[in-house]
């Protein structure tokens, strides 16, 4: 596997120039500072891979893979388990500390 991670990163840098051709062409922008990148693949296959040919180009930036992405508020790893999301999501919340604000919050 080691051998297609380059040229898999180079397919996906020329998806991502494609995907932003296609929204300069709508009068859209392909913001890289907020994309981000995830390899997934079992452990086993992830550990094949790579780590200096993994990254991506998008537009003059570089995108290097992460560990965890966010994607439509969901935390996902490179195995896709569950356990950066459930984390993120048990964590307490500050807008509310109490029920009493909650309360104060709803009456308005």
């Amino acid at each position: 596997m080691t051998a297609v991670a380059p040229a898999t990163s180079t397919r996906l840098s020329h998806c991502a120039f494609d995907t932003d051709v296609w929204c300069r062409c709508r009068r859209l922008q392909l913001n890289a500072n907020k994309t981000e990148a995830i390899w997934l693949g079992s452990k086993s296959n992830l550990t094949k891979l790579s780590t200096a040919n993994t990254s991506v180009q998008v537009g003059s930036a570089t995108i290097h893979p992460s560990a965890v992405v966010r994607d439509l508020g969901l935390h996902l790893d490179s195995e896709l388990s569950l356990k950066h999301h459930v984390a993120k999501v048990a964590q307490p919340q500050s807008a509310f500390t109490t029920y009493d604000d909650c309360d104060r919050y709803a009456d308005t």
